[in-house]
């Protein structure tokens, strides 16, 4: 989970995002992504390249960026 609001772009490969809920967001190179933020959330690389993309976190001096869930 994020706490801070974050948005960024997939330079290279592909991307899944899955929610607790059980929906899958998709994202390929070349497209935006607004991450979730204060919900629960991994992502996973489907394909064999790495992939490349550029976040920016708009967060406090302090505050994480990234909270695991236990």
């Amino acid at each position: 989970m994020h706490p801070v609001i974050n948005a960024g772009v997939l330079l290279e490969g592909e991307l899944n995002i899955f929610t607790k809920t059980g929906e899958k967001i998709t994202l390929k190179a070349g497209e935006p992504l607004v991450e979730l933020f204060k919900e629960w959330h991994y992502g996973s690389n489907p394909r064999t390249e790495p992939v490349d993309l550029i976040v920016v976190y708009a967060g406090t001096v302090g505050t994480p960026l990234t909270i695991r869930e236990k």
